[in-house]
């Protein structure tokens, strides 16, 4: 809960800062999981691209930064709606998956590139690239993870709050 709580505040201070430091020039976002920042969206330069980068890089707390804002004029709405719709479609196929664990991801889209992040196993990592390339509109998937191993993720899942009673005293 506390890195969700981190990870928030580090979103919101890095989309501020790049508002305040560029304002409409830009449309970036950023995406954070786990201390890593993802910078997606559109500047009209690569000097600009590298700038947006250089001003979140002064954040406090960061682990990476993945920068994929791409040259381009600004998304109109309507593309942007349709990347909204695709991260919904993504989200759905995983829940629907039985062999996808939906919460260990946090999905994105951007011009129909979808980004995945999260903490888990590299099966998990290639079902879930494998499950988003097959929905229309996908254009390119891209693994922004960090990856466990299978007894790491074991570890994680199984935790004295899982939910389990255990006796007390003597049986």
């Amino acid at each position: 809960m506390g890195t969700q709580v981190e990870d928030r505040t580090l979103q919101v201070k890095a989309e501020s800062a790049i508002r305040e430091s560029f304002g409409e020039s830009v449309h970036v976002n950023a995406t954070v999981y786990n201390r890593q920042i993802l910078l997606t969206g559109e500047a009209p330069d690569e000097t600009t691209i590298r700038n947006v980068e250089a001003r979140v890089a002064t954040l406090p707390n960061i682990r990476l930064i993945v920068n994929d804002i791409q040259v381009a004029p600004t998304a109109p709405l309507s593309a942007r709606s349709r990347d909204t719709l695709l991260t919904t479609k993504v989200k759905a196929t995983f829940v629907d998956a039985q062999d996808v664990y939906a919460n260990a991801f946090k999905v994105t889209s951007e011009s129909g590139v979808v980004y995945l992040m999260g903490l888990v196993t590299d099966r998990e990592a290639n079902r879930a690239a494998d499950l988003t390339s097959t929905i229309p509109g996908v254009t390119k998937v891209v693994k922004v993870v960090d990856v466990i191993s299978e007894d790491e993720l074991a570890k994680l899942r199984i935790t004295p709050s899982n939910g389990v009673e255990h006796p007390v005293g003597n049986e």
